[in-house]
């Protein structure tokens, strides 16, 4: 029986998000309000796991690999989300904005069970992942050029 004395770590992120879309803007006041749709690529690194499982009761020790592939990836999004503007004197604002970034497309690794300490393989196999769909949050000071 394996226990749950483990060590993972995880590499990956989204490198970038190029995209274009609509934007609608309902003045109220001062303040702004901006719901949008957008479409692009989105670029990702692609993620690692390893992990150490000890068994119950014994010093034998199971590490799992879980390798994606190495390079870099990029993949259709969508994007919907909102900004608020609030507007300073002299053609200055402060915004903050919340979008989802939804992405198609999956990645594909190799999943590898063994012994750490003899190094017997214990399973293998090929797996298939979807590429991670992400918050993104936005806070900052603006410059109204028109």
């Amino acid at each position: 029986m394996l226990g749950y004395n483990q060590v993972e770590v995880s590499r990956g992120s989204i490198d970038g998000n190029f995209s274009a879309g609509i934007v609608y803007r309902c003045s109220i006041g001062n303040w702004d309000i901006q719901p949008s749709f957008v479409i692009g690529i989105t670029g990702f690194s692609e993620t690692g796991y390893s992990s150490y499982l000890k068994h119950e009761g014994t010093n034998d020790v199971d590490f799992f690999v879980l390798e994606m592939e190495k390079d870099k990836r990029n993949a259709f999004s969508i994007t919907p989300g909102i900004q608020l503007l609030y507007h300073l004197p002299k053609r200055v604002c402060l915004y903050a904005g919340v979008s989802y970034i939804v992405t198609a497309g999956s990645s594909y690794g190799e999943y590898t069970l063994h012994n750490l300490y003899t190094l017997e393989l214990r399973e293998r196999q090929r797996v298939e992942d979807k590429y991670v769909d992400a918050f993104h949050f936005s806070l900052g000071l603006g410059f109204r050029l028109f």
